[in-house]
């Protein structure tokens, strides 16, 4: 999950939205049952995605 999580986030797409938010408890009910470094990395991805479409991720 992490790796995935990475190489999304590497390539900043923002058709990877839904499949970051999924990963985040604030988007998703079962993602508070996931470890936090899963959390985290899905964090970074977006953070990453931002850089490149903030209007879409804000």
């Amino acid at each position: 999950m992490t790796l995935a999580l990475k190489a999304q986030g590497n390539a900043a797409q923002p058709e990877c939205l839904k499949r970051i938010q999924k990963f985040l408890p604030g988007f998703s009910s079962n993602a508070h049952q996931l470890p936090v470094k899963v959390q985290v990395d899905a964090v970074m991805a977006l953070r990453n995605t931002a850089k490149k479409d903030t209007r879409r991720v804000s």
